[in-house]
């Protein structure tokens, strides 16, 4: 107990301590053309615009980890390295058309390029919106558009590395001791190396949205604005968990899922296991979500006044979430965010209040 309580000497600190720098580096470089026309021709609104752009881009990036940390140097942690680049090419266009007075349509196209790990992905996307106002006091929009993004250098790139976590091992604990909750399960907190590196094979994040709203001007000082948006995204990128992992096994050895289904042939490879039957490691690497998908209101309010000492202004927001669902994996059930026991842990309401 005295030796417990007796502080190390800056010496004996230091013999067991050690800094670990980073110099991590990152460039981007980008060229652009742009050409505009406000006046391409004459509709019955007034004149419709043009605008084209054209750009080439470079993006690259190194860890430089400190070499002590890419051993087991700090005890069984070791991080990973990663370095890598990408080029793209991109051209867009954009027509804007006052139809009438009071509507106005818009058009967007555009195609990317990218080019990294030996793949060349690409796409053209597209989006449209409409404006119109019956009211001098009131605005209706809508719109609609496809999105496309590569995956982030990281993700692709990122070299092998580990820690230590832990996680229930749902399958013991259901053929071991079925009569337990998994809080009261003797292997619900089993310690275990989670491995991870970078996957060349994601594929790029796809999605489709539309909003429709309005914003009420009733006065110079007040407006208020009120939208519906549906978003639903393709192909996201995100860190497979190892909890899903366990369930996935769990799944698959009982059953419940087809052995031979792409997840239970992904999902037994990612596990290791001692001769006991005990949990040693799990791997796990960025994947490419199968779907999500989100729908809600957004609403904000807009006060603005003028006094002696300057202009002042109060802004309000506030979004309510009506779903969030997703699904990892094609042939797994889609699961609602919001659920109890989903896994997940996201608000389906947000506000915020700002005085300027």
């Amino acid at each position: 107990p005295e030796r417990m309580y007796t502080p190390l000497t800056r010496g004996e600190y230091d013999s067991i301590a050690a800094y670990t720098t980073y110099q991590p580096e990152t460039e981007s470089q980008t060229l652009s053309f742009t050409m505009a026309q406000a006046e391409l021709f004459q509709l019955a609104g007034g004149a419709a615009g043009f605008a084209a752009t054209a750009e080439l881009g470079r993006q690259s990036y190194s860890l430089n980890p400190d070499p002590l940390a890419l051993e087991y140097y700090y005890t069984s942690w070791k991080d990973s390295d990663g370095e890598g680049s990408r080029n793209r090419w991109a051209l867009a266009g954009e027509l804007r058309m006052p139809l009438l007075d009071t509507l106005n349509l818009s058009l967007a196209g555009r195609y990317d390029q990218y080019r990294f790990a030996g793949r060349d992905p690409g796409k053209f996307t597209w989006s449209t919106g409409v404006e119109w106002r019956p009211l001098e006091s009131l605005l209706m929009r809508g719109s609609y558009g496809t999105a496309f993004r590569a995956p982030d250098l990281h993700y692709v790139f990122a070299g092998p590395g580990n820690d230590e976590t832990s996680v229930a091992d749902y399958y013991r604990c259901a053929t071991e001791e079925p009569d337990e909750s998994i809080d009261d399960c003797s292997y619900s907190d089993e310690g275990i190396i989670r491995s991870r590196e970078g996957n060349r094979d994601l594929s790029p994040e796809t999605s489709t949205s539309w909003t429709v709203g309005a914003v009420w001007s009733p006065t110079s000082w007040l407006d208020f604005t009120l939208d519906w948006y549906d978003i639903d995204m393709r192909d996201q990128v995100e860190d497979l968990r190892v909890s899903t992992v366990m369930l996935n096994e769990l799944d698959c050895r009982t059953g419940a899922l087809p052995a031979d289904s792409a997840v239970c042939v992904d999902t037994l490879a990612r596990i290791t296991r001692m001769p006991d039957g005990s949990l040693y490691g799990v791997y796990v690497n960025p994947i490419n979500v199968a779907r999500e998908s989100t729908d809600g209101l957004d609403f904000s309010a807009n006060l603005r006044w003028e006094t002696g000492i300057g202009t002042w202004g109060l802004i309000g927001s506030y979004t309510w979430v009506h779903s969030h669902e997703i699904q990892v994996y094609p042939d797994e059930p889609v699961v609602d965010m919001f659920a109890v026991n989903s896994g997940y842990d996201i608000p389906r309401n947000k506000a915020s209040l700002l005085l300027s």
